[in-house]
């Protein structure tokens, strides 16, 4: 299975695809290497706060880089430290 993690009740994204984050209108948005934006429920956010997915900061912080997230294992079935989160 490709490291990755459950990020909103519809969506679930393989890190490998993960470019960056900000902060949306109605709250944070992963961006997708391919131009996506994929919301981010609040059920999910601390997870993904303590993966280093998403900033742990003040509501302003932003990610936008993907140098400033760290990269998934050149083995994709290498453990990656990533929990997969099940509701």
């Amino acid at each position: 299975m490709w490291p990755g993690a459950q990020v909103h009740k519809s969506w679930w994204v393989a890190r490998a695809a993960l470019a960056g984050a900000e902060r949306g209108k109605s709250g944070w948005e992963l961006i997708l290497s391919d131009g996506r934006r994929v919301p981010v429920g609040r059920t999910y956010r601390p997870a993904l706060v303590a993966e280093g997915w998403l900033p742990g900061g003040r509501k302003g912080d932003a990610m936008e880089h993907a140098s400033e997230i760290p990269e998934p294992p050149e083995n994709p079935s290498a453990p990656s430290g990533n929990a997969r989160i099940s509701s």
